[in-house]
């Protein structure tokens, strides 16, 4: 494969994997994004051979030599190569880890907008669709000045994606007044003079 699209695009080449479950999925984007901005007319089966020469180390032997050895590797499409690819490396337990990390998911001193994309990042692992539980946990991991400006200013009928909007609008206000000094009047009269 070459590392140049012809639109000029070059791309940075994926890490090995060595087989940890917790970089599998990071591992098989990072090589469908160099594939797709170098080669995307490439067949299945190229696709397939370009991930094998990633997997090393204990990556290898179970799962290199395995493909290549069987015979259904010939017929695969790239989508079947990384189901196989998720059921031999993924994380078997993707949903209740991310519950788990979302559950312990607080803002502390990160910016609104990080802490959010970590939100709907575990979000979406989870899967969950409540949108009561999503919209406490939300707001529960806010920092303390957010929380409080929700508890005084939100109303608990808005759905999720109302909340984000308004916490985001805040956050921008927030930040926009942030580099403001106050505005501090130049007296002619001398300091021990009060104002009448």
């Amino acid at each position: 494969m070459s590392t140049a699209a012809k639109s000029g695009l070059k791309a940075n080449k994926p890490m090995e994997f060595t087989g940890s479950y917790t970089k599998s999925e990071e591992f098989l984007q990072e090589c469908e994004t160099y594939i797709k901005l170098t080669e995307s007319s490439a067949s299945d089966r190229a696709k397939i051979a370009f991930i094998l020469t990633y997997l090393k180390g204990p990556a290898h032997p179970p799962g290199k030599r395995q493909y290549i050895i069987l015979t259904y590797n010939r017929t695969d499409t790239f989508d079947k190569f990384k189901a196989c690819f998720n059921a031999a490396y993924g994380d078997p337990n993707k949903k209740s880890n991310a519950l788990t990390k979302l559950e312990r998911l607080y803002q502390g001193k990160q910016p609104f907008e990080q802490y959010l994309a970590d939100f709907l990042i575990l979000k979406a692992e989870t899967g969950l669709k409540d949108e009561s539980y999503l919209t406490r946990r939300l707001v529960t991991g806010l920092n303390e000045r957010l929380r409080l400006k929700m508890m005084t200013m939100g109303k608990a009928t808005w759905d999720l994606q109302k909340h984000i909007d308004e916490l985001r609008e805040w956050e921008t206000s927030h930040n926009t007044y942030q580099g403001f000094t106050p505005f501090q009047p130049k007296h002619s009269l001398s300091q021990g003079v009060p104002w009448t």
